[in-house]
């Protein structure tokens, strides 16, 4: 993404610290719960694995952070290549998780003899596929952004309009876009209506996920296939903004909607809390 207008470019990089940060503390006390309760380990397998995935969103954002410290893009062609590839594979794999977190809170509530059935496997499916799919421009099905002037941050080349972009862009709209939207409404909805109980994350997951993802998907698509006029870089930088926000709100929402996750993180509140008073 080029972002020429030093006060946009300043803004964004403020923004992207202040997610990092938020998302830091929230994973941090979600980590220290999970690791002093096996149950939760068991628990929340697919919950660590969108951590995993948000904290590799994490690094690749800090690049971007220090990019917009300088003028100019300081890592080079290729670290522009590796900074792409980090943040699709990362998006794809916690796009993934967040969809299994709604499928696993339905089978530990309403099927619970689906609850951990070939998880390994899907682990490894989930993972496997976000990398590869994130490696395809390298081999030409798409394209990595090459850095220049004024690069903040790479993803993909929405400027490349051939086939093999159009279609990568597709794909990756249906399967990581489309698809896990309708399994995360149906398996939240399907939750709702057994287990006779509002469920939080039933509205707010789907919403957020719209909220957040569908303003990139719709831009990359229109750009790649009809175009896309030159909007104002203000506009740009918030389309690509939106997706990094949820990796700051994860960790808070799902500590909030599982309330054994959520007593367990009031303890780890509670006992950094003592400790920091025996200090004093």
């Amino acid at each position: 993404m080029e972002l020429d207008n030093t006060t946009v470019r300043g803004a964004y990089g403020v923004l992207l610290l202040l997610i990092v940060i938020a998302a830091l503390l929230g994973y941090a006390v979600v980590a220290l719960a999970i690791w002093n309760r096996k149950d939760l380990q068991q628990k929340n397998i697919w919950l660590t694995s969108l951590a995993t995935s948000d904290v590799m969103m994490l690094i690749h954002m800090l690049v971007i952070v220090m990019s917009t410290i300088q003028s100019t893009w300081p890592f080079g062609k290729f670290g522009c290549q590796v900074n792409a590839w980090m943040g699709l594979a990362s998006g794809f794999i916690s796009i993934a998780s967040i969809t299994w977190i709604a499928i696993d809170r339905y089978y530990q509530q309403c099927q619970p003899d689906m609850c951990g059935k070939n998880y390994n496997f899907f682990m490894i499916l989930v993972w496997s596929l976000g990398a590869v799919a994130a490696s395809l421009p390298a081999f030409g099905f798409g394209a990595y952004e090459v850095a220049h002037e004024h690069t903040a941050g790479c993803l993909v080349d929405l400027n490349q309009h051939d086939s093999k972009m159009q279609a990568y862009i597709m794909l990756v709209a249906a399967v990581w876009f489309v698809y896990p939207l309708t399994k995360i409404f149906r398996y939240y909805n399907k939750l709702s209506i057994e287990s006779k109980q509002q469920q939080m994350l039933s509205k707010i997951v789907p919403a957020l996920f719209l909220v957040c993802y569908c303003p990139y998907a719709m831009y990359a698509s229109l750009k790649v296939t009809v175009g896309v006029g030159v909007l104002p870089v203000w506009m740009v930088a918030v389309i690509y903004l939106l997706p990094k926000i949820i990796p700051a709100l994860n960790p808070y929402i799902y500590m909030q909607s599982d309330p054994e996750l959520l007593s367990a993180c009031q303890e780890v509140i509670h006992w950094r809390r003592q400790e920091a008073v025996k200090q004093q």
